[in-house]
């Protein structure tokens, strides 16, 4: 995120020096000696002049409510503008727009206030231009969610009069409460319905915060039910805290007796009755997806008995990427005050611990444990005692960086660790030190080395470099590419990912990754290969895809990373594509490029320590031409999807493939115009050809019409293939394995298929599938099979039977780890041979041999 700085002086002085006398100063002051008409004439003018300022002021008004535009933080940037004491609003909208001055301490609402369709009208008013604003190349990053709720924030102090401070005002309290009150958050669920979650929001005083922290969870949408329990320390303004009983929604607690944050959300505990425990402070707001995120968590990592939120400061600033603990017993909020946009804190990871502002536990795992140990009462190391604890029980501590939550720091205890509960925080450290000295002696020295403190747990390190980040619902190739950065992170790497032909946060895909654990490094934070390797110098191995992306930086990986072993994943052999599809339109300057390609990509491959194809084909091809023994044949990697719909549920003829990748457009336009004519007439009247995949050409949707669907992108495929009968191939060049046929097989869809794309999966014609090289072949064996419910099931299940033998998750994991073997085995022959080479130049330049 990049946040605003002291604009320069506006031109012309404007407002360098305090106004003496407005307009409407010196006309009154003239109208008690002119003569009375001209006295009316001049009052008349300035009424009108007083209705038009107030209609504005009214104007104003809303801009002020919204939340979009910070007075104090204007003033602050601007101190011109807070020397010539004018209205901060006033000047923006005026002069200040035009300047380029922001509005607010948070960079993304920049867009937003001027888009926002309740303002746009009253800025429209006073001529604010939005030109400026966005520029073409404007990319999005991750926390942009997480400005948005800023803004609510203060659109809810705002709209209460609250202020956002330890003493902030709550004069009108009982309207924040009717106001909350009347709500009907959809994550409370209905009554009597068992909660999968129990958050839990310990308060002691400080009302308002209390109320802005469940006006974001009123708002909160999850797939999660949760039970909201607001349990009171024994506020000492009881009667205003315990208005919080009159919001249904919640369960209000209030203790006996004032003992600290630990004791309470101890009690608390022992009336939830979620599956999983929530513990949120009074002072925060939830961002979108912070629960889901959360909890999805312990699924995508299983051992895990902790996970923390990403806590963001309320100036939009980062305040925590999971915590550090030093030898000495210290303590480190990773990222503190950093941009919580950089890469490093955006994925997740393992952790020492996470702030108790946010986290979750399984409720079996906290009542095993004892929750906080009372040892540490009241309050403070509590929460990191809690995570080396559970890691005690064999269990993991996670910290979710797409679980957000906004973190006003400081507000029920002060900052101040000399008095009050702060006091508190230097006392516990001792006792957290002295309890877990064995550990923290492998913890490193405070400050040293931060990024590998952060990442502590990741033993082995494997960089990642594709073309641009996987979208792996759009093509095989991503697709692989995605399975196999899991695989790798199962066998105990951690990842670092590089678009290098984009670096570019890719809203969804990149976060899918990050949500994983894999860092994704992408502009402005990083934009070359050589700040991937200054950052990461120390990288066990690289997996790169595609010899235009590797050639690209093969040199400097090899003189960067020298110990770093190279596997190179081709996905297919792109020479032979080019070969064969010039050879199909027998195109004499195509042939004579695809030439240029074989030896570019041959170089590559006889560079790498291990080479992966997908097919046996593509490895014989290839040994013909080096004589290298370290390829990894890499099939396909897919699970049986065993649907209940059977030959009678299904009508239709399915292609599939993404339209990026020219072999399908070629296929399916040949197959439309050459063989479709030749199946309609013998199908059913209802049967239609559905062309399923990302991205079709102007070509491609042409084909639309009565009999046939082009789809564009689909979510889910399962829907597509469950309306098909028989899928087709007709792909007439190509290399690689074509993960589409592999795909049709898994889900149970039998299918014809020409020899290029049934090459290298293992296919038997007429046992697993069929297979047609011209275009009465394939419409005859499209219609056989389409009306022969025997052979169809025979296919059916062969089908079936091949992906589990040969594409199995666990298959999958083999093949990577024999990856790494050949890689280290080919490195150290080529160290080996390259420390022959060294001596013998030695040794002959010195005449001795």
């Amino acid at each position: 995120m990049v946040f605003a700085t002291k604009s320069s002086i506006p031109p012309h002085g404007i407002y360098l020096t305090k106004p003496r006398m407005t307009l409407q100063m010196i006309i009154r002051k003239l109208a008690s000696v002119l003569p009375t008409r001209l006295r009316k004439l001049l009052t008349r003018q300035l009424g009108r002049k007083d209705a038009h300022r107030r209609a504005l002021d009214a104007e104003m008004a809303i801009i002020r409510s919204s939340g979009y535009f910070d007075a104090a933080f204007y003033l602050r940037q601007n101190l011109d503008v807070a020397e010539a004491d004018v209205d901060p609003l006033d000047h923006y909208l005026r002069h200040g727009w035009r300047e380029k001055r922001h509005p607010s301490r948070f960079a993304g609402v920049l867009e937003e206030f001027h888009s926002n369709p309740d303002l746009r009208t009253v800025l429209d008013k006073f001529g604010v231009c939005d030109d400026w604003l966005q520029p073409a190349d404007r990319r999005a990053l991750p926390n942009e969610n997480a400005v948005r709720e800023l803004v609510r924030g203060t659109q809810f102090s705002n709209k209460f009069d609250f202020s956002l401070e330890p003493d902030g005002s709550t004069r009108r309290l009982g309207e924040a409460i009717m106001h909350i009150a009347a709500k009907k958050p959809s994550i409370t669920g209905s009554k009597g319905e068992s909660p999968d979650v129990s958050i839990i929001i310990p308060v002691y005083g400080q009302t308002h915060f209390v109320l802005n922290c469940l006006d974001s969870l009123a708002e909160h949408s999850s797939r999660y039910n949760a039970e909201v329990i607001v349990i009171d320390d024994a506020s000492p303004k009881q009667t205003e805290s315990q208005r919080l009983g009159e919001i249904p929604w919640i369960r209000y607690i209030r203790r006996a007796q004032n003992s600290g944050f630990l004791d309470t959300c101890n009690e608390a505990a022992q009336h939830a009755v979620g599956k999983t425990l929530v513990l949120l402070n009074s002072d925060t707001r939830v961002v979108d997806s912070w629960l889901d995120e959360l909890m999805d968590s312990f699924a995508v990592f299983p051992d895990a008995g902790l996970i923390g939120s990403m806590l963001i400061n309320e100036d939009g600033t980062l305040q925590e990427a999971g915590g550090i603990y030093w030898d000495d017993g210290s303590a480190w909020n990773y990222g503190r005050n950093d941009d919580p946009n950089d890469p490093k804190y955006c994925f997740a990871r393992r952790v020492d611990y996470c702030s108790a502002a946010a986290i979750a536990v399984p409720t079996t795992v906290w009542r095993r444990v004892g929750g906080f140990d009372p040892e540490f009462r009241p309050a403070y190391a509590e929460d990191a005692d809690l995570a080396f604890r559970i890691r005690q029980e064999g269990l993991e501590t996670w910290y979710q960086p797409l679980s957000k939550v906004i973190h006003y720091e400081g507000m029920t205890h002060g900052r101040d660790l000399s008095k009050g509960g702060k006091a508190y925080q230097v006392a516990n450290m001792a006792k957290f030190k002295n309890r877990w000295a064995a550990i923290l002696k492998t913890h490193g020295t405070s400050g040293v080395n931060v990024i590998n403190a952060a990442n502590r747990c990741a033993k082995k390190r494997l960089l990642v470099i594709d073309s641009i980040t996987p979208t792996p619902d759009q093509d095989s190739g991503s697709f692989i590419t995605e399975k196999m950065i899991r695989a790798y992170q199962e066998l105990g790497y951690a990842i670092t990912f590089v678009p290098q032909n984009a670096y570019r946060w890719v809203e969804r895909y990149s976060a899918d990754l990050q949500r994983l654990g894999v860092e994704c490094l992408y502009d402005p934070f990083c934009t070359s290969i050589e700040q991937v390797v200054t950052l990461h110098p120390d990288f066990d191995a690289i997996l790169a895809y595609r010899f235009g992306v590797l050639s690209q930086v093969y040199d400097l990986l090899r003189q960067q990373l020298p110990l770093a072993r190279l596997i190179f994943h081709n996905v297919d052999l792109h020479y032979l594509r080019e070969q064969r599809e010039a050879e199909l339109h027998q195109d004499q300057a195509q042939l004579s490029a695809a030439k240029i390609t074989q030896s570019m990509e041959l170089e590559v491959i006889a560079k790498s320590d291990c080479n992966i194809v997908h097919t046996a084909v593509e490895a014989a091809i290839i040994r013909e031409q080096v004589p290298i023994d370290n390829i990894i044949e890499f099939p396909y990697i897919s699970e049986v999807h065993r649907t209940g719909r059977l030959f009678d549920d299904r009508r239709d003829i399915m292609f599939l493939g993404g339209f990026a990748h020219v072999p399908n457009i070629d296929g399916i336009l040949d197959f439309h115009e050459n063989v479709w004519p030749k199946i309609i007439s013998k199908l059913p009247d209802d049967a239609q050809l559905l062309i399923v995949g990302a991205d079709p050409t102007k070509e491609v949707l042409a084909l639309a019409g009565a009999r046939t669907t082009v789809t564009g992108y689909v979510e889910e495929l399962e829907p597509w293939f469950d309306r098909a009968r028989v899928f087709v191939a007709p792909l007439r060049y190509g290399a690689g394995i074509k993960g589409k046929l592999i795909q049709s097989l898994s889900f149970g869809v039998p299918s014809v298929a020409t020899s290029v794309a049934a090459e290298g999966i293992g296919l038997t014609s007429d046992r697993e599938a069929i297979i047609a090289d011209n275009a009465d072949d394939f419409a005859n064996a499209v219609v056989e099979l389409y009306g022969d419910r025997e052979k169809w099931g025979e296919l059916r299940k062969a089908g079936f039977d091949l992906v589990e033998k040969n594409y199995s998750w666990n298959r999958c994991l083999e093949l990577c780890q024999r990856a790494l073997d050949v890689a280290d085995a080919t490195w150290v022959k080529r160290i080996d041979h390259q420390r022959k080479r060294r001596l013998e130049t030695i040794l002959a330049d010195d005449g001795r041999i």
